[in-house]
């Protein structure tokens, strides 16, 4: 009893595909498995798991840490493609959390960074300012996120790993305040945002975001905001160079325009610029463990109204809740 007390339980279902549990610190694999209606249940050690699917070349998987004496369910949904390749590493795929579009239900990541912004402005003085960035996205289903800081919703739409798109719509930038005059504030950037990412292999992938929005706050005893409008398009490639190194280089066309005649602004801006679930994917991201990682922004923008550069240097990290047992 003791014995059984110590171990987990991990629940299996799924409709078609050999299923194969590996042990990822060892490599070895413990069970191979063909579909039934009733799934299967199995007792195993706690510790990290992988569960691999195949259908002929085609390969999905999922990483989960089993806590002793919990149980585990996965089903299809769980499941992330690493699309057609013909040999898969025993100790584990190098699929990372920072790779999908949203987290899965119950999951959350948190990232933040802090860094500096340099500009020159239009009477030639260079001007430097502490700049820092957060964001928070939880799951509420399988497809449905919430981003609590600065609300929002968004819906996934695809396969997990293979091409999915992410659309997004409340406050896309902003926070929380208060005012004696106007009551509760919530401020932000107002709008709905659209992401896509097609992977081409198991360690590239094509990736674009846009989003429009109306800059302003909305406050409880009235609303108020400006008259500019700004939309913003990235294009932009994921390419995890090695297990633990993913690169985000990118390149954005930005818009903000005013129904003021006349008030115009546009702007290029190389480096971290891709959108995924309201983050901003850094231009060089860490793997430091399957839950945490260390990540370098960097953006070079372009001012084609005035002729301007400025840059965007930050250092931070994201965290994110992995797949376990309650």
């Amino acid at each position: 009893s003791d014995l059984r007390s110590q171990l987990s339980t991990l629940e299996l279902a799924w409709t078609k595909g050999l299923i194969t549990v590996h042990a990822i610190e060892t490599g070895a694999r413990v069970a191979t498995l063909n579909p039934r209606p009733e799934g299967y249940r199995l007792a195993l050690r706690p510790g990290r798991w992988l569960v691999r699917r195949q259908i002929r070349d085609a390969i999905d998987v999922v990483e989960v840490e089993l806590r002793a004496g919990a149980s585990l369910h996965v089903d299809e949904s769980d499941l992330v493609s690493l699309g057609h390749q013909g040999r898969l590493a025993s100790k584990g795929t190098g699929v990372r959390f920072t790779e999908l579009m949203s987290p899965r239900k119950g999951q959350w990541m948190v990232q933040f960074a802090l860094g500096s912004r340099i500009e020159q402005t239009p009477e030639a003085r260079v001007e430097r300012e502490l700049i820092w960035s957060e964001s928070w996205v939880v799951g509420l289903t399988n497809r449905l996120s919430l981003s609590p800081l600065t609300p929002n919703l968004g819906f996934r739409i695809g396969r997990r790993g293979a091409t999915e798109v992410q659309l997004t719509a409340g406050l896309l930038n902003g926070g929380f305040g208060y005012s004696r005059e106007l009551g509760v504030l919530i401020g932000g950037d107002l709008g709905a945002a659209l992401e896509v990412r097609v992977p081409t292999s198991a360690r590239l992938s094509l990736q674009t975001s846009w989003g429009v929005a109306r800059p302003g706050f909305v406050a409880s005893r009235r609303e108020t905001g400006t008259e500019d409008v700004w939309s913003r398009l990235a294009l932009g490639v994921g390419w995890r160079i090695s297990r633990d190194v993913t690169l985000h280089p990118s390149l954005s066309y930005g818009l903000s325009s005013s129904f003021t005649p006349g008030n115009r602004d546009e702007a290029l801006v190389f480096g971290s610029t891709l959108i995924r679930n309201n983050r901003r994917l850094p231009l060089i991201q860490v793997a430091l463990s399957n839950g945490v990682t260390l990540d370098a922004h960097y953006q070079f923008r372009y001012n084609l109204v005035y002729g301007l550069p400025n840059h965007h240097v930050l250092l931070g990290m994201t965290f994110a809740s992995r797949k376990v047992g309650p």
